[in-house]
Protein backbone atom coordinates (compact mmCIF):
# COMPACT_ATOMS: atom_id res chain seq x y z
CA UNK A 1 0.00 0.00 0.00
CA UNK A 2 1.39 3.41 -1.00
CA UNK A 3 -0.91 5.64 1.07
CA UNK A 4 -3.45 5.66 3.87
CA UNK A 5 -5.61 8.24 2.03
CA UNK A 6 -5.76 9.51 -1.54
CA UNK A 7 -7.54 12.84 -2.00
CA UNK A 8 -8.96 13.36 -5.50
CA UNK A 9 -9.25 17.05 -6.35
CA UNK A 10 -6.90 19.77 -5.16
CA UNK A 11 -9.36 22.60 -4.59
CA UNK A 12 -9.88 24.15 -1.17
CA UNK A 13 -11.96 21.16 0.04
CA UNK A 14 -9.28 18.69 -1.03
CA UNK A 15 -6.50 20.81 0.45
CA UNK A 16 -8.33 21.11 3.77
CA UNK A 17 -8.93 17.35 3.82
CA UNK A 18 -5.29 16.54 3.01
CA UNK A 19 -4.07 18.99 5.64
CA UNK A 20 -6.21 17.40 8.35
CA UNK A 21 -5.26 13.86 7.28
CA UNK A 22 -1.54 14.71 7.40
CA UNK A 23 -1.95 16.29 10.85
CA UNK A 24 -3.42 12.99 12.03
CA UNK A 25 -0.33 11.14 10.84
CA UNK A 26 -1.92 9.59 7.76
CA UNK A 27 0.26 9.08 4.70
CA UNK A 28 -1.63 11.18 2.17
CA UNK A 29 -1.61 12.05 -1.54
CA UNK A 30 -3.50 14.68 -3.55
CA UNK A 31 -4.35 14.12 -7.21
CA UNK A 32 -5.17 17.29 -9.15
CA UNK A 33 -5.90 17.38 -12.89
CA UNK A 34 -4.83 21.03 -13.21
CA UNK A 35 -1.35 22.59 -13.12
CA UNK A 36 -1.81 24.01 -9.60
CA UNK A 37 -3.80 23.57 -6.42
CA UNK A 38 -6.73 25.79 -5.51
CA UNK A 39 -9.54 24.98 -7.95
CA UNK A 40 -12.06 27.85 -8.13
CA UNK A 41 -9.82 29.88 -5.80
CA UNK A 42 -7.21 30.17 -8.56
CA UNK A 43 -5.63 33.66 -8.67
CA UNK A 44 -3.66 35.89 -11.02
CA UNK A 45 -1.16 38.64 -10.24
CA UNK A 46 -2.35 42.24 -10.24
CA UNK A 47 0.01 44.95 -9.07
CA UNK A 48 1.36 44.19 -5.59
CA UNK A 49 -1.29 41.56 -4.88
CA UNK A 50 -3.17 38.61 -6.31
CA UNK A 51 -6.80 38.57 -7.39
CA UNK A 52 -9.09 35.54 -7.67
CA UNK A 53 -10.27 34.41 -11.10
CA UNK A 54 -13.78 34.13 -9.61
CA UNK A 55 -14.88 36.78 -7.09
CA UNK A 56 -14.63 35.81 -3.44
CA UNK A 57 -15.30 37.25 0.00
CA UNK A 58 -16.51 35.83 3.30
CA UNK A 59 -18.88 36.62 6.15
CA UNK A 60 -18.64 37.26 9.88
CA UNK A 61 -20.32 33.90 10.58
CA UNK A 62 -17.69 31.88 8.65
CA UNK A 63 -16.13 30.28 11.72
CA UNK A 64 -14.36 27.35 9.99
CA UNK A 65 -12.50 29.65 7.63
CA UNK A 66 -11.46 32.03 10.38
CA UNK A 67 -10.36 29.17 12.64
CA UNK A 68 -8.24 27.77 9.81
CA UNK A 69 -6.72 31.22 9.20
CA UNK A 70 -5.87 31.43 12.92
CA UNK A 71 -4.35 27.94 12.90
CA UNK A 72 -2.16 28.83 9.91
CA UNK A 73 -0.94 32.04 11.55
CA UNK A 74 -2.86 34.21 9.08
CA UNK A 75 -5.39 35.85 11.40
CA UNK A 76 -3.74 39.27 10.95
CA UNK A 77 -4.34 38.97 7.21
CA UNK A 78 -8.14 39.11 7.67
CA UNK A 79 -9.63 42.48 6.79
CA UNK A 80 -13.24 43.61 7.19
CA UNK A 81 -15.01 46.21 5.12
CA UNK A 82 -18.55 47.56 4.88
CA UNK A 83 -19.68 47.29 1.27
CA UNK A 84 -22.29 48.95 -0.93
CA UNK A 85 -24.81 47.03 -3.06
CA UNK A 86 -27.06 48.35 -5.81
CA UNK A 87 -29.57 47.25 -8.44
CA UNK A 88 -29.39 48.38 -12.04
CA UNK A 89 -32.84 48.95 -13.57
CA UNK A 90 -33.81 50.35 -16.97
CA UNK A 91 -33.90 53.88 -15.55
CA UNK A 92 -30.75 53.84 -13.42
CA UNK A 93 -28.80 52.39 -10.49
CA UNK A 94 -30.32 52.38 -7.01
CA UNK A 95 -28.53 51.56 -3.79
CA UNK A 96 -29.89 48.92 -1.42
CA UNK A 97 -26.97 48.32 0.95
CA UNK A 98 -28.65 48.96 4.28
CA UNK A 99 -32.16 48.84 5.79
CA UNK A 100 -32.77 52.60 5.47
CA UNK A 101 -32.22 52.52 1.69
CA UNK A 102 -35.54 50.77 1.10
CA UNK A 103 -37.29 54.06 2.01
CA UNK A 104 -35.70 55.81 -0.98
CA UNK A 105 -35.67 52.85 -3.38
CA UNK A 106 -37.50 54.41 -6.33
CA UNK A 107 -38.06 51.24 -8.41
CA UNK A 108 -40.59 50.03 -5.83
CA UNK A 109 -43.84 51.76 -4.94
CA UNK A 110 -44.86 52.19 -1.30
CA UNK A 111 -46.87 48.96 -1.18
CA UNK A 112 -43.98 46.98 -2.70
CA UNK A 113 -41.55 48.51 -0.23
CA UNK A 114 -43.75 47.34 2.63
CA UNK A 115 -43.98 43.91 1.04
CA UNK A 116 -40.19 43.81 0.67
CA UNK A 117 -39.67 44.64 4.36
CA UNK A 118 -42.24 42.03 5.36
CA UNK A 119 -40.54 39.44 3.15
CA UNK A 120 -37.12 40.12 4.71
CA UNK A 121 -38.60 39.70 8.20
CA UNK A 122 -40.17 36.38 7.18
CA UNK A 123 -36.84 35.29 5.69
CA UNK A 124 -35.07 35.97 9.00
CA UNK A 125 -37.72 33.97 10.89
CA UNK A 126 -37.74 31.03 8.45
CA UNK A 127 -35.66 28.13 9.76
CA UNK A 128 -37.64 25.08 8.61
CA UNK A 129 -35.46 24.09 5.67
CA UNK A 130 -37.19 20.70 5.35
CA UNK A 131 -40.43 22.48 4.48
CA UNK A 132 -38.74 25.17 2.38
CA UNK A 133 -36.94 22.49 0.36
CA UNK A 134 -40.23 21.33 -1.15
CA UNK A 135 -41.28 24.79 -2.36
CA UNK A 136 -39.85 26.78 -5.24
CA UNK A 137 -38.37 30.19 -4.48
CA UNK A 138 -40.80 31.71 -6.96
CA UNK A 139 -43.96 30.43 -5.31
CA UNK A 140 -42.62 31.16 -1.82
CA UNK A 141 -41.69 34.77 -2.66
CA UNK A 142 -45.05 35.44 -4.35
CA UNK A 143 -46.93 33.83 -1.45
CA UNK A 144 -45.12 36.01 1.10
CA UNK A 145 -45.05 39.25 -0.90
CA UNK A 146 -46.61 39.78 -4.33
CA UNK A 147 -46.22 38.84 -7.96
CA UNK A 148 -45.24 42.40 -8.88
CA UNK A 149 -42.39 42.46 -6.35
CA UNK A 150 -41.22 39.06 -7.58
CA UNK A 151 -41.22 40.25 -11.19
CA UNK A 152 -39.38 43.49 -10.44
CA UNK A 153 -36.74 42.30 -7.98
CA UNK A 154 -36.36 38.57 -7.78
CA UNK A 155 -37.21 36.98 -11.11
CA UNK A 156 -34.29 38.68 -12.93
CA UNK A 157 -31.89 37.57 -10.17
CA UNK A 158 -33.09 33.97 -10.26
CA UNK A 159 -32.83 33.89 -14.06
CA UNK A 160 -29.35 35.33 -13.87
CA UNK A 161 -28.31 32.66 -11.35
CA UNK A 162 -30.07 29.57 -12.70
CA UNK A 163 -31.08 30.40 -16.28
CA UNK A 164 -33.87 28.20 -17.59
CA UNK A 165 -33.93 26.36 -14.21
CA UNK A 166 -34.84 29.60 -12.35
CA UNK A 167 -38.40 28.60 -11.55
CA UNK A 168 -37.16 25.31 -10.05
CA UNK A 169 -34.81 26.94 -7.52
CA UNK A 170 -35.75 25.98 -3.98
CA UNK A 171 -37.07 28.38 -1.35
CA UNK A 172 -34.54 26.86 1.07
CA UNK A 173 -31.69 28.12 -1.13
CA UNK A 174 -33.28 31.57 -1.44
CA UNK A 175 -33.84 31.98 2.31
CA UNK A 176 -30.37 30.79 3.26
CA UNK A 177 -28.80 32.94 0.52
CA UNK A 178 -30.14 36.00 2.36
CA UNK A 179 -29.67 34.71 5.91
CA UNK A 180 -25.99 33.89 5.40
CA UNK A 181 -25.22 37.40 4.21
CA UNK A 182 -23.64 38.11 7.54
CA UNK A 183 -23.68 41.48 9.25
CA UNK A 184 -25.75 44.38 7.92
CA UNK A 185 -26.09 47.77 9.53
CA UNK A 186 -26.72 51.34 8.46
CA UNK A 187 -23.13 51.26 7.12
CA UNK A 188 -23.91 48.43 4.69
CA UNK A 189 -22.89 44.78 4.62
CA UNK A 190 -19.74 43.73 6.49
CA UNK A 191 -17.63 41.39 4.37
CA UNK A 192 -14.25 39.79 4.90
CA UNK A 193 -11.24 39.38 2.66
CA UNK A 194 -7.62 38.27 2.94
CA UNK A 195 -4.91 40.88 2.50
CA UNK A 196 -2.97 39.69 -0.52
CA UNK A 197 -5.88 37.59 -1.78
CA UNK A 198 -7.10 34.05 -1.07
CA UNK A 199 -3.84 32.85 -2.61
CA UNK A 200 -2.27 33.63 0.76
CA UNK A 201 -4.48 30.95 2.33
CA UNK A 202 -3.86 28.44 -0.49
CA UNK A 203 -0.10 28.96 -0.43
CA UNK A 204 0.09 28.42 3.33
CA UNK A 205 -2.08 25.29 3.14
CA UNK A 206 0.07 23.92 0.31
CA UNK A 207 3.21 24.70 2.31
CA UNK A 208 1.83 22.86 5.34
CA UNK A 209 0.75 19.72 3.45
CA UNK A 210 4.13 19.46 1.72
CA UNK A 211 5.88 19.95 5.07
CA UNK A 212 3.72 17.09 6.39
CA UNK A 213 5.03 14.92 3.52
CA UNK A 214 1.79 14.87 1.48
CA UNK A 215 2.57 13.86 -2.12
CA UNK A 216 0.97 16.17 -4.69
CA UNK A 217 0.33 14.91 -8.22
CA UNK A 218 -0.45 17.86 -10.53
CA UNK A 219 -1.58 17.63 -14.18
CA UNK A 220 -2.82 14.15 -13.30
CA UNK A 221 -6.13 12.73 -14.45
CA UNK A 222 -7.63 9.70 -12.74
CA UNK A 223 -8.07 7.11 -15.49
CA UNK A 224 -9.39 4.29 -13.34
CA UNK A 225 -10.23 3.37 -9.76
CA UNK A 226 -10.51 -0.26 -8.71
CA UNK A 227 -10.98 -1.97 -5.38
CA UNK A 228 -9.55 -5.30 -4.25
CA UNK A 229 -9.23 -6.79 -0.76
CA UNK A 230 -10.42 -3.52 0.83
CA UNK A 231 -7.71 -1.49 -0.89
CA UNK A 232 -8.14 1.04 -3.68
CA UNK A 233 -5.93 1.35 -6.75
CA UNK A 234 -5.91 4.65 -8.62
CA UNK A 235 -4.46 4.73 -12.14
CA UNK A 236 -3.00 7.96 -13.54
CA UNK A 237 -1.56 7.32 -16.99
CA UNK A 238 1.32 4.88 -16.52
CA UNK A 239 1.35 5.32 -12.74
CA UNK A 240 -0.83 3.47 -10.23
CA UNK A 241 -1.01 4.23 -6.51
CA UNK A 242 -2.94 2.44 -3.77
CA UNK A 243 -4.61 3.39 -0.52
CA UNK A 244 -6.91 2.16 2.20
CA UNK A 245 -9.24 5.15 1.86
CA UNK A 246 -10.27 7.68 -0.78
CA UNK A 247 -11.65 11.19 -0.33
CA UNK A 248 -13.18 12.51 -3.55
CA UNK A 249 -13.98 16.22 -3.92
CA UNK A 250 -14.81 16.18 -7.65
CA UNK A 251 -18.37 16.46 -9.02
CA UNK A 252 -20.13 13.13 -8.23
CA UNK A 253 -21.18 12.48 -11.84
CA UNK A 254 -17.52 11.89 -12.79
CA UNK A 255 -17.31 8.98 -10.34
CA UNK A 256 -19.93 7.06 -12.30
CA UNK A 257 -17.41 6.49 -15.10
CA UNK A 258 -15.22 4.35 -12.85
CA UNK A 259 -17.91 1.69 -12.42
CA UNK A 260 -17.40 1.44 -8.67
CA UNK A 261 -20.96 1.96 -7.52
CA UNK A 262 -24.16 0.02 -8.12
CA UNK A 263 -26.89 1.37 -10.39
CA UNK A 264 -29.02 2.72 -7.55
CA UNK A 265 -26.24 4.86 -6.06
CA UNK A 266 -24.99 5.90 -9.50
CA UNK A 267 -28.44 7.30 -10.28
CA UNK A 268 -28.28 9.37 -7.10
CA UNK A 269 -24.90 10.75 -8.20
CA UNK A 270 -26.33 11.56 -11.61
CA UNK A 271 -29.15 13.66 -10.16
CA UNK A 272 -26.81 16.34 -8.86
CA UNK A 273 -26.85 19.02 -11.56
CA UNK A 274 -24.02 21.49 -11.95
CA UNK A 275 -23.93 24.85 -13.68
CA UNK A 276 -21.15 26.95 -15.12
CA UNK A 277 -19.75 30.28 -14.06
CA UNK A 278 -18.27 32.80 -16.46
CA UNK A 279 -16.17 35.61 -15.00
CA UNK A 280 -14.41 38.26 -17.00
CA UNK A 281 -11.86 40.04 -14.83
CA UNK A 282 -11.20 43.53 -16.16
CA UNK A 283 -8.57 46.06 -15.12
CA UNK A 284 -9.80 49.59 -15.87
CA UNK A 285 -8.32 53.08 -15.79
CA UNK A 286 -11.34 54.33 -13.84
CA UNK A 287 -14.09 52.95 -11.64
CA UNK A 288 -17.40 52.05 -13.24
CA UNK A 289 -19.67 52.72 -10.22
CA UNK A 290 -19.34 53.51 -6.51
CA UNK A 291 -20.64 50.07 -5.51
CA UNK A 292 -19.00 46.75 -4.71
CA UNK A 293 -21.87 44.69 -6.08
CA UNK A 294 -24.40 45.70 -8.73
CA UNK A 295 -27.21 43.26 -9.50
CA UNK A 296 -28.44 43.61 -13.08
CA UNK A 297 -32.23 43.39 -13.10
CA UNK A 298 -32.77 44.96 -16.52
CA UNK A 299 -32.60 42.71 -19.59
CA UNK A 300 -28.94 41.84 -20.11
CA UNK A 301 -26.51 39.01 -20.77
CA UNK A 302 -24.65 40.19 -17.67
CA UNK A 303 -25.86 38.91 -14.32
CA UNK A 304 -23.83 41.05 -11.94
CA UNK A 305 -20.95 43.50 -11.80
CA UNK A 306 -18.53 43.20 -8.90
CA UNK A 307 -16.00 46.01 -8.47
CA UNK A 308 -13.29 44.56 -6.29
CA UNK A 309 -11.49 47.87 -5.84
CA UNK A 310 -14.65 49.34 -4.29
CA UNK A 311 -14.10 46.63 -1.65
CA UNK A 312 -10.30 46.51 -1.29
CA UNK A 313 -7.78 49.39 -1.63
CA UNK A 314 -6.83 50.36 -5.16
CA UNK A 315 -3.16 50.76 -4.11
CA UNK A 316 -2.69 46.97 -4.06
CA UNK A 317 -3.63 46.49 -7.71
CA UNK A 318 -2.66 47.67 -11.19
CA UNK A 319 -6.03 49.20 -11.99
CA UNK A 320 -9.68 49.39 -11.00
CA UNK A 321 -10.71 45.73 -10.93
CA UNK A 322 -14.13 44.70 -12.20
CA UNK A 323 -15.75 41.28 -12.52
CA UNK A 324 -18.35 40.85 -15.25
CA UNK A 325 -20.27 37.78 -14.09
CA UNK A 326 -22.73 35.38 -15.67
CA UNK A 327 -23.94 31.80 -15.00
CA UNK A 328 -24.51 30.22 -18.44
CA UNK A 329 -26.26 26.86 -18.73
CA UNK A 330 -24.02 23.90 -19.57
CA UNK A 331 -25.41 23.76 -23.10
CA UNK A 332 -24.74 27.44 -23.79
CA UNK A 333 -22.70 28.18 -26.94
CA UNK A 334 -20.56 30.53 -24.82
CA UNK A 335 -18.37 27.59 -23.73
CA UNK A 336 -17.26 27.05 -27.34
CA UNK A 337 -16.31 30.69 -27.92
CA UNK A 338 -12.75 31.99 -27.75
CA UNK A 339 -11.61 34.40 -25.03
CA UNK A 340 -11.61 37.31 -27.50
CA UNK A 341 -15.10 36.43 -28.78
CA UNK A 342 -16.46 36.30 -25.22
CA UNK A 343 -14.83 39.63 -24.39
CA UNK A 344 -16.28 41.35 -27.45
CA UNK A 345 -19.74 39.99 -26.65
CA UNK A 346 -19.70 41.11 -23.03
CA UNK A 347 -17.99 44.44 -23.66
CA UNK A 348 -20.85 45.16 -26.04
CA UNK A 349 -23.27 44.27 -23.22
CA UNK A 350 -21.36 46.58 -20.86
CA UNK A 351 -21.76 49.43 -23.33
CA UNK A 352 -25.52 48.87 -23.35
CA UNK A 353 -25.52 49.32 -19.57
CA UNK A 354 -22.96 52.15 -19.43
CA UNK A 355 -22.92 54.08 -22.67
CA UNK A 356 -19.88 56.15 -21.69
CA UNK A 357 -17.52 53.18 -21.34
CA UNK A 358 -14.84 52.97 -24.04
CA UNK A 359 -12.19 50.46 -25.10
CA UNK A 360 -9.60 53.07 -24.08
CA UNK A 361 -10.83 52.68 -20.47
CA UNK A 362 -9.61 49.07 -20.44
CA UNK A 363 -6.06 48.14 -19.37
CA UNK A 364 -6.46 44.36 -19.67
CA UNK A 365 -9.01 41.56 -19.35
CA UNK A 366 -8.96 37.85 -18.62
CA UNK A 367 -11.79 35.38 -19.23
CA UNK A 368 -12.29 32.55 -16.73
CA UNK A 369 -14.64 29.62 -17.30
CA UNK A 370 -15.81 27.34 -14.51
CA UNK A 371 -17.87 24.64 -16.17
CA UNK A 372 -18.83 22.93 -12.89
CA UNK A 373 -18.66 25.95 -10.63
CA UNK A 374 -21.94 25.53 -8.79
CA UNK A 375 -24.78 23.16 -7.97
CA UNK A 376 -28.31 23.94 -9.14
CA UNK A 377 -30.32 23.90 -5.93
CA UNK A 378 -33.70 22.81 -7.26
CA UNK A 379 -36.65 22.22 -4.97
CA UNK A 380 -36.52 18.75 -3.50
CA UNK A 381 -32.71 18.86 -3.47
CA UNK A 382 -32.62 17.60 0.11
CA UNK A 383 -34.32 14.34 -0.97
CA UNK A 384 -31.28 13.60 -3.13
CA UNK A 385 -28.76 14.95 -0.63
CA UNK A 386 -25.53 12.97 -0.58
CA UNK A 387 -23.72 12.25 2.67
CA UNK A 388 -19.97 11.81 2.90
CA UNK A 389 -20.26 8.04 3.20
CA UNK A 390 -20.82 5.91 0.09
CA UNK A 391 -21.76 2.22 -0.23
CA UNK A 392 -18.02 1.46 -0.43
CA UNK A 393 -16.18 1.35 2.88
CA UNK A 394 -13.49 3.98 3.17
CA UNK A 395 -14.67 5.90 0.10
CA UNK A 396 -15.89 9.38 1.05
CA UNK A 397 -17.29 12.15 -1.16
CA UNK A 398 -17.66 15.85 -0.45
CA UNK A 399 -17.89 19.19 -2.20
CA UNK A 400 -20.44 21.68 -3.45
CA UNK A 401 -23.12 18.99 -3.44
CA UNK A 402 -22.85 18.69 0.37
CA UNK A 403 -23.41 22.41 0.78
CA UNK A 404 -27.11 23.04 1.07
CA UNK A 405 -28.83 25.36 1.06
CA UNK A 406 -25.81 27.53 0.17
CA UNK A 407 -22.10 27.22 -0.67
CA UNK A 408 -18.95 28.98 0.60
CA UNK A 409 -15.20 28.62 1.19
CA UNK A 410 -16.11 28.28 4.86
CA UNK A 411 -18.19 25.18 4.16
CA UNK A 412 -15.47 23.78 1.89
CA UNK A 413 -13.07 23.82 4.84
CA UNK A 414 -15.72 22.31 7.12
CA UNK A 415 -16.42 19.47 4.67
CA UNK A 416 -12.74 18.74 4.07
CA UNK A 417 -12.10 18.62 7.81
CA UNK A 418 -15.06 16.32 8.51
CA UNK A 419 -14.16 13.90 5.71
CA UNK A 420 -10.59 13.72 7.04
CA UNK A 421 -11.97 12.74 10.44
CA UNK A 422 -14.04 9.93 8.88
CA UNK A 423 -11.09 8.71 6.80
CA UNK A 424 -8.83 8.73 9.85
CA UNK A 425 -11.26 6.67 11.90
CA UNK A 426 -11.63 4.18 9.04
CA UNK A 427 -7.89 3.84 8.36
CA UNK A 428 -7.11 3.37 12.05
CA UNK A 429 -9.98 0.95 12.72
Amino acid sequence: MDYDVIVIGGGITGLAAAHECSKKGLKTAIIEKGPSLGGLLYSVKSGKSFIEAFYHHFFTIDSYLMEKMKELGLKKKIVWQYTKTAFLFDNGIYELSAPQHILFFKPLNMIEKMQFVKLMIIVKLSKDYEKLDGISAKEWIIKNSSRSLYKKMFEPLLKSKFGDKAEQASAAWFVERINMRGERSIKGEKLGYIKGGFKVLLDELEKRVIKNKVDVFLNSSVDAITMSNNFYSVKMGEKTITSKSIISTIPPKFLINYGLFDEKFSKRLEKIEYQGSLCILVSMKRKLTDYYWVNIVKESEIGALIEHTNFQPLKYYDGYLLYVARYPSNNSPIWQMSEDQIWEKYFSELQKLFQDIKKSDIKWYKVFKGFNAGVIYKKGFKKNFLNYETPLKGFFIGGLFNMYPERSVNLSIKIGTEMAELASKYVKS
